[in-house]
């Protein structure tokens, strides 16, 4: 007697096959969408950055030699206002230079602060947004935990971010959640 039909080995086969390439389609689109979200977080965290190097260039006094007097360029030996340390500086704000007049000092204060509030209001699809503005002519790369400066040389702007998908970018795109950017010398 001849049997029409698939026997219950040949579904079981058939669903398995359709199974991987339905696993296989669900991977690629994973590895896209990371790295969407790596390009829009970088995009953005280099346009804050770009946007923080314009005000602090086009702050007359951002260089100075202890006076309120303008110098041609930001040296090894000269202060500047807007010189950070650590992540952790101005994360608060002293004096809102808006409705008050401000030192020199404050009013960087008041421009990083307001650099640093908008790492949460970016939405960007990374958590923990870190940036600092130091001196640093080795260019380290920065890390969550360390900001990577060496003291010497122009200023620079830093930012670093964890991705919320960080073992599936790390896989497919390599750890290159950072933005280093020089501020224009005078």
């Amino acid at each position: 007697m001849k049997k029409c039909g698939f026997s219950i080995l040949e579904v079981m086969i058939a669903i398995a096959v359709i199974s991987s390439l339905g696993l296989g389609i669900y991977r690629l689109q994973l590895s896209q969408l990371s790295a969407t979200q790596q390009a829009l977080t970088r995009q953005l965290a280099m346009q804050s950055a770009s946007n923080l190097a314009n005000q602090i260039y086009a702050h007359l006094n951002y260089c100075n030699n202890g006076s309120t007097s303008r110098i041609s360029s930001c040296l090894n030996n000269t202060n500047s206002n807007y010189t950070e340390t650590a992540y952790t500086d101005d994360t608060s704000m002293g004096t809102n230079c808006n409705s008050n007049n401000c030192t020199e000092a404050q009013y960087a204060d008041y421009v990083l602060f307001r650099w640093k509030s908008t790492f949460t209001s970016m939405n960007l699809p990374a958590g923990n947004i870190l940036g600092v503005v130091c001196r640093d002519n080795s260019l380290t790369i920065p890390t969550m935990s360390a900001t990577g400066c060496n003291g010497n040389g122009g200023l620079v702007i830093k930012m670093v971010w964890q991705s919320h998908l960080e073992s599936a970018e790390a896989t497919n795109l390599g750890s290159n959640n950072f933005i280093i950017l020089p501020v224009p010398q005078r």
